[in-house]
């Protein structure tokens, strides 16, 4: 108990994590018999200390627990529990959530193939032009080849911001389309957040596989 508790302490001391949550369905009750009541494994990651916590409970209990004195930023998928933290932790919503959406719709709506595909495809150009920005930023490469990628990164997310805000005043929009780009709507500053710290990945990836070691 002590170490796990130091473990979660310097956690806490971090200012930029990562944090999922799936079903753990293997316990038993008292006479052994399996509990069909689904527990939850909540992970919670900083650069270099890893928090798992079991709980009955998938609310927002657990997260805000665990955050209530920090401060700093934290990358999850788009779980309401994580939404109501206080404003003091910055939420980075995951983008490979975000392009699902339009997979979905890909997969799903036949007529609306073209244009699911269109904003795939300028999400996947977004995560090209970050991994050029990213190799920069880890080989400590600064003056005009990191203010290029930066500057390449911020016009391809103003281009994707014009596109939705654009797409939003047409009249007739299917029910998909529309769904989807309030989401971007509604999660813009979360995804586009990783411009201010090069830190800020853009997928919640690191967190879901500490979920499936």
């Amino acid at each position: 108990d002590p170490l796990y508790d130091a473990i979660v302490t310097w956690c806490q001391g971090s200012d930029f994590w990562n944090a999922d949550e799936t079903t753990q369905p293997v316990f038993e009750d008292d006479d052994g018999n399996r509990d069909k009541k689904r527990w939850w494994i909540w992970v919670i990651a900083s650069d270099d200390a890893v928090v798992y916590i079991l709980d009955r409970s998938r609310s927002k209990e657990v997260p805000s627990e665990f955050f209530a004195g920090c401060r700093g930023v934290l990358m999850t998928d788009r779980f309401s529990s994580y939404k109501a933290l206080h404003e003091a932790i910055k939420k980075a919503w995951c983008w490979v959530h975000q392009r699902r959406d339009f997979i979905k719709i890909y997969d799903g709506v036949p007529r609306l193939k073209k244009w699911a595909k269109e904003w795939m495809l300028e999400i996947t150009a977004l995560f090209l032009l970050n991994h050029e920005r990213l190799k920069l930023w880890e080989n400590n490469i600064a003056g005009d080849a990191w203010e290029q990628a930066q500057s390449a990164v911020e016009q391809h997310i103003q281009k994707m911001m014009a596109h939705w805000q654009e797409e939003l005043k047409q009249p007739n929009l299917h029910k998909q389309q529309k769904k989807a780009l309030l989401s971007l709507q509604r999660h813009w500053d979360g995804l586009t957040i990783f411009l201010l710290d090069p830190r800020i990945p853009l997928d919640n990836n690191r967190a879901e596989r500490l979920l499936k070691g």
